[in-house]
């Protein structure tokens, strides 16, 4: 049987032959064998294999930018807010009437009154809590008979008074009372002005009906006296648009004056609370002068014919 098989083989072409060949009895059949490389070429030194570069991660797809839409004409920036003002300084002494001196407020007295002295009498100004909410103000009476009221600021000015005597009655035609002679009028202290400056005056003011005015005078020193050289007057009545009897009103407008504008000697300014006719009773409180660095329009021009009475008691 062997023979026949090599017999049959060397019959078939060498190449088929050696694919029939089997191995001896007991063997297992090889797998195929691969082809031998064919050396008969010129050996070529393999290059290595590239390394292949790892794929480039695709770029997203750009979203079209979308069409800008046209810029909003810039708002001009706003003009920076001024800052406020700094508080205006009040330049008269207590003005709250708040401070107590002798008997009154502290920095204000009756006309002629020594510094010093009692600062209301009892019988025409009282210093009462009748203010605005309650606070310290001052309240002058003019439904006074004259004769009594003489005799009690007589009685002031020589210092050490003890209270006023109640009031007697006033009767029509109300002529021999305070309000229809010099009315009721308390000062303040001395208060310095600069040349070429303006002020400003104001007050809070109630009244029965009876009329008043803020008065401002001017000092100077006259051939070594001090004497009256300026004068200006705010009316305190129902002419003030806003003013109510009765109602507590705030006094600020068409108030400003400028002191050394025609009378340039003038150093200090005194403010004046008066009141007088018809007979009844003024209350007054904050009393403020400020100086005015941008005055629009003054109010001191001379005071109209027949002012009011007791303007000239003052010295």
């Amino acid at each position: 049987m062997r023979s026949l098989r090599f017999t049959v083989l060397l019959a078939l072409p060498p190449l088929l032959a050696s694919r029939f060949a089997s191995p001896l009895a007991g063997e297992e059949p090889p797998a195929d064998t691969p082809k031998s490389a064919d050396t008969s070429k010129s050996t070529e030194t393999l290059k290595p294999a590239e390394t292949l570069k790892p794929a480039e991660t695709p770029k997203p797809a750009e979203t079209p930018k979308a069409t800008e839409a046209p810029k909003a004409t810039e708002t001009p920036k706003a003009t920076e807010a001024p800052k406020p003002a700094e508080a205006r300084k009040n330049l008269v002494p207590n003005p709250g009437l708040e401070e107590k001196g002798v008997a009154g407020p502290k920095g204000w007295g009756m006309v002629g009154l020594a510094k010093g002295g009692q600062e209301v009498d009892g019988l025409t100004s009282f210093w009462v809590k009748e203010g605005p909410g309650g606070s310290s103000c001052l309240k002058l009476d003019t439904d006074v008979n004259l004769d009594e009221a003489k005799a009690r600021w007589e009685e002031v000015r020589k210092g050490g008074a003890g209270p006023a005597k109640a009031k007697g009655p006033t009767k029509e035609p109300y002529y021999d009372t305070v309000a229809g002679n010099d009315g009721v009028n308390l000062l303040s202290e001395e208060i310095p002005v600069e040349p070429g400056k303006a002020y400003d005056v104001e007050c809070d003011v109630k009244t029965t009906g009876t009329t008043g005015y803020i008065f401002v005078r001017g000092y100077a020193d006259v051939r070594g006296e001090k004497r009256v050289v300026f004068k200006y007057q705010r009316n305190l009545d129902e002419s003030l648009p806003g003013f109510k009897v009765g109602e507590w009103f705030r006094v600020k407008e068409r108030n400003t004056f400028h002191p050394t504008r025609r009378t340039p000697k003038v150093q200090w300014i005194r403010v004046t609370l008066y009141a007088y006719w018809p007979p009844g009773t003024m209350w007054l409180d904050n009393v403020a002068l400020y100086e005015n660095p941008n005055p629009q329009k003054y109010s001191d021009e001379p005071p109209p014919r027949g002012s009011a009475p007791g303007e000239s008691r003052g010295k």
